[in-house]
């Protein structure tokens, strides 16, 4: 900025791209005796910068508008854009944008003499005595009347009503009020109420000195006037082209998300949270980084962490008095900038690159900094996204943003903490002065709850004082440790919970707990097959084995099942595992080729199945059993003995779709899941008095919390057959008079508490629930969230929910540990409440995929940097798998579920779909006219209502496109007719969905 005080003249950019003093001073220029001495330019004419062909057109509007005669005109001119969007804003929101200061005036105040200081300070400043109208053609202008100020005097403070904060009250109307309160009183008050659209902060310190001189000297203020006009001209020469170019070029191609997020897109943001923070710094010597750099390094570095995003976005706003404007510092309106601003970290480079480059950004927006939220919005979408940020960074320093000097001023109230101003979810409100930078945060609380506000304080501060650190500017900013002391004592804290292993084979915990306390007990109650007591499950289970190993089923090996809803299917997987095998459950509904490459993957020479698919089984081509009664008799007075089984033997292999769409087989052995259930199992509050639904489908987990998890526990596993699970579910939970069920949100808005009440204890699985579905049930019955991946042995956390928990929240890991580490580096962990990948550690972590080292490889790890000499893990296992799954840390430690990583959509559950394979399933399904049902329930009690009738061909054929396309059934498979739709926006709510 010129500073021709001095006869010194520097440039702004140069002040950016040289901050050494010694660097600077040698782009100085000095002025010459005779340009010191030259006349300065003249002033900007009245009604200089608006058309001279539509002058009196204007004037006559203007003084219509503002209800005075034309020769009260003084002048008029062009809007900034900063002026233009907030008075288009306040049109909207009443109210905003306006500040009501409330100062209480010394006791010995001359109330006649304050007011003729106001007086003359007005007369001097042609801002305030602004009115703001919209021209056609021209835009919002600047009318400047001859006026003087109309004092307004009040007996109480309450006697202010809210209308007073409703500026300008109509187009053309005051931009400032000016109230006494109490003047017979000994407390007296002053209330300044005004627009921001005419002053701001640095300006403000100006006008109360200006007051705060005449009151004391009576006859002259500190300085001479700089005309508001004058600033607008410089505004008018800029090329609005070339700015344009930049922001263009700035936000191409973003994927910034927004932080913090808003509720919903409708939301209205009040910022009326606040909390302050000291950040100490020491400057360095001989740096060539300035504090304001530093502080946007650090705040972007932040934003980057608690987003998840190496694409930032926020908000600045700026003094706007770096411009080459003579008397720039001192002109009282508003010329503060508030733009989007975008950094991609680049995590490669050096910390002291990376602060240059962030330097430079800054440098290069300068010019273009008065572009305005308005106009960059209407550039292009992109530029749109970019102006729907949430956090606003603001930087204070310099003598114009001191407080004003003097006795005058005691600030009582400004009526408008952050809110009314900024409506920005968090704000960082930045002041740097000699010992540190004070930050002052501003924070919508239900947009971000305070102790995440308090959290990103903290965590500013230890950026800060990274960066500023000689010995960190060689290191490069990935390996920068993310973690400040205090998060990592919260989070060692929080995993502090041993590895519990349990070494102990499912089969056998049955076997060996539950046959013995509770032999006559009921294990099973299926429709095909009764009560089958734990005793006489136990005896045709080890039937089944020895006939399995006469059949060649050996140790290790790998035997498919292909079964209906059965009690058979149990029976068939426990005499597996009795053999040393593990099982494979096959989808009978998926394509021939996938039932293919799945046994050809495990190389079985046998598959297990019920009666009805035994024909599909032998077309794979592969040896089919069927299993049923007598099957599972005793055949031979010598049956074969049973292989002694490990708890490190593989239990079960699980295909879950990959990104590549070739499935992968998760193996998990005995010990795993044993480990796992031993913990979830009584948090879900499964017991011996348990009678559980079996529903979910026999290739989706989920079913070995219901079958496994109960046995286990000694409780009841209840089996409907196919059609009454998908078409009368109440009926079915009745009658079998189940007390605990694992459903899916989609099944569950099906059926009401009130038509079962029977089920006490209900575990919602495999999406994501809604608000509603916790007022629907939290209070009716113990309602359970549960999260794992099927690699972590189906559950790895638990939470129970009540109707004011956010449906998204995971709980706490329960099985062993789980750590947020940063989503492209694993040896990185994240600050509490920040965006990251969950990994999890303990007993219940699988093995791996089957005969897929590379992907083993990825997905699971057996070190990691950060644990290195943690006493913690000491002895224990050290195994971790990447979730893939995007989480934050709550205040208390639970998890909350953001979204997945790559380019899937998933549940909480962990059922993982391929974007670009469900649009293939949508697409195939255009011709339907049926779907999901997500919302309603049905109020007919027959099998398909009338109007399905005619549909059912068509709910068929989207049953066999999702199944070719591996969208598995984990809704139970049921479908219900909606009527037409529009498919396109099917896609996008269902993708919304999908990934909320």
């Amino acid at each position: 900025m010129p500073h021709r005080k001095e006869g010194i003249v520097l440039a702004v950019s140069n002040i950016f791209s040289h901050p050494q003093l010694a660097d600077l001073a040698a782009t100085a220029v000095l002025l010459s005796s005779e340009e010191l001495s030259a006349p300065p330019e003249p002033e900007v004419a009245p009604f200089e910068l608006i058309p001279e062909h539509k002058k009196r057109q204007i004037m006559d509007l203007a003084a219509s508008e503002c209800g005075v005669f034309p020769d009260s005109i003084e002048d008029v001119y062009p809007c900034s854009r900063l002026q233009e969007g907030l008075i288009a804003l306040s049109a909207t929101e009443p109210g905003s944008y306006v500040a009501q200061t409330i100062y209480r005036l010394p006791i010995d105040i001359d109330v006649q003499r304050f007011q003729s200081s106001w007086n003359k300070v007005v007369a001097e400043e042609a801002i305030l005595r602004t009115r703001i109208i919209y021209v056609e053609d021209q835009g919002f202008v600047q009318v400047v009347l001859r006026d003087g100020v109309e004092w307004s005097q009040l007996n109480s403070l309450e006697d202010i009503s809210s209308a007073h904060r409703h500026l300008p009250a109509k187009s053309g109307g005051p931009l400032a009020s000016y109230t006494i309160v109490g003047q017979d009183t000994s407390s007296v008050f002053f209330v300044w109420t005004a627009h921001h659209a005419i002053y701001d902060g640095w300006s403000l310190t100006n006008l109360l000195g200006k007051v705060e001189s005449y009151y004391q000297h009576t006859t002259q203020a500190s300085h001479a006037p700089v005309p508001y006009s004058r600033f607008i001209k410089y505004l008018t020469s800029l090329d609005a082209k070339q700015s344009d170019d930049f922001w263009l070029s700035m936000f191409e191609d973003i994927v910034a998300p927004q932080f913090p997020q808003l509720p919903s897109p409708e939301y209205k943001v009040e910022a009326s949270g606040q909390l302050h923070h000291h950040v100490p710094v020491t400057r360095r010597s001989g740096t060539d980084i300035t504090m304001p750099s530093m502080i946007r390094a650090a705040w972007a570095l932040m934003l980057g962490a608690y987003s998840g995003s190496d694409d930032v976005l926020w908000g600045e706003t700026n003094s706007g008095r770096e411009v080459p404007v003579p008397g720039i510092e001192d002109i009282i309106g508003a010329t503060i900038t508030t733009s989007p601003m975008r950094l991609k970290l680049n995590r490669q480079v050096t910390v002291g690159d990376y602060l240059r480059e962030v330097q430079r950004q800054t440098s290069a927006a300068i010019p273009h900094q008065f572009a305005g939220l308005q106009h960059i919005r209407k550039l292009s979408s992109d530029t749109a996204a970019a102006c729907e940020f949430q956090s606003l960074l603001v930087i204070a320093s310099g003598d114009g943003l001191k407080d004003p000097e003097g006795g005058l001023w005691d600030l009582q109230s400004t009526g408008a903490v952050g809110t009314n101003f900024f409506n920005y979810g968090l704000i960082f409100n930045c002041s740097v002065d000699n010992t540190g930078i004070e930050v002052e945060a501003h924070y919508d609380g239900q947009v971000i709850q305070p102790w995440l506000v308090q959290r990103l304080l903290e965590q500013f501060g230890f950026f800060i004082n990274h960066l500023n650190k000689e010995e960190s500017l060689q290191g490069v900013l990935g390996d920068m440790n993310m973690l400040n002391s205090a998060d990592e004592d919260v989070i060692s804290s929080w995993n502090s919970r041993p590895v519990n292993v349990v070494d102990r084979c499912i089969h056998d915990s049955v076997s060996q707990s539950q046959v013995i306390l509770r032999p006559t007990s009921i294990a099973i109650d299926s429709w095909d097959i009764g009560e089958m007591s734990y005793k006489e499950f136990d005896q045709r289970t080890t039937w089944l084995a020895s006939r399995l190993i006469s059949l060649g089923v050996a140790p290790h090996s790998y035997v498919p099942i292909c079964f209906d809803k059965s009690g058979w299917t149990i029976v068939a997987m426990f005499a597996i595992m009795k053999c040393g095998a593990a099982f494979v459950p096959l989808d009978f509904e998926a394509p021939l080729l996938r039932l293919r490459e799945i046994v050809d993957d495990v190389k079985a020479k046998l598959i297990l199945c019920g009666s009805q698919h035994e024909a599909l089984c032998r077309s794979i081509p592969c040896k089919a059993l069927v299993v049923d009664g007598e099957a599972t008799d005793d055949h031979t007075k010598q049956p074969h003995s049973l292989p002694s089984v490990q708890s490190d033997t593989t239990a079960y292999v699980l295909f879950t779709s990959g990104s590549t769409g070739k499935p992968k087989g998760a193996v998990l052995s005995h010990r795993a899941f044993s480990s796992a259930s031993a913990a979830f199992a009584p948090a879900f509050g499964i017991s011996e008095a348990s009678r559980v639904l079996q529903f979910s489908s026999y290739t989706f987990d989920a079913c070995l919390i219901e079958i496994f998890s109960t046995l286990i526990m000694g409780g009841t596993v209840c089996v409907p057959d196919q059609s009454s699970r998908t078409n009368d579910l109440a009926g079915v939970i009745n009658r079998m008079r189940v007390n605990l069920a694992c459903l899916t949100p989609s099944v569950v808005r099906m059926i009401q508490p009130s038509q079962v009440p029977t089920v006490k204890t209900l575990l919602l699985v495999g999406e994501a629930m809604s608000q509603q579905d916790l007022l629907t049930w939290a209070d009716r019955v113990i309602l359970c969230n549960g999260y794992g991946p099927t690699e972590c042995s189906a559950i790895a956390t638990v939470n129970i929910m009540s109707a004011t928990t956010k449906p998204n929240n995971l709980g706490k890991v329960v099985t062993a540990r789980g750590w947020v580490v940063s989503r492209d580096d694993i040896h990185q962990l994240v600050p509490v409440g920040a965006v990251g990948e969950l990994i999890l550690e303990g007993g219940g972590v699988g093995s791996g995929y089957l005969n897929n080292p590379e992907k083993t490889a990825d997905a699971y790890v057996e070190q990691v940097n950060w644990l290195m000499g943690d006493d913690l893990k000491v002895g224990a296992s050290r195994k971790f798998y990447k979730t893939g799954d995007l989480v934050r840390y709550n205040e208390d430690g639970t998890l909350l579920y953001l979204g997945r990583k790559d380019n899937q959509v998933c549940s909480p559950r962990d059922e993982r779909y391929d974007i670009s394979l469900t649009n293939r399933f949508i697409d195939e399904s255009e011709r339907a006219e049926a779907g999901v049902d997500r919302s309603r329930t049905s109020s007919h009690s027959g099998p398909c209502s009338p109007e399905c009738t005619r549909i059912c061909p068509q709910i068929r054929a989207m049953r066999k496109a999702s199944r070719r396309h591996r969208f598995t059934a984990r809704c139970g498979g049921i479908w219900r007719f909606e009527g037409r739709a529009a498919i396109t926006a099917q896609r996008h709510r269902f993708l919304q969905h999908c990934d909320n």
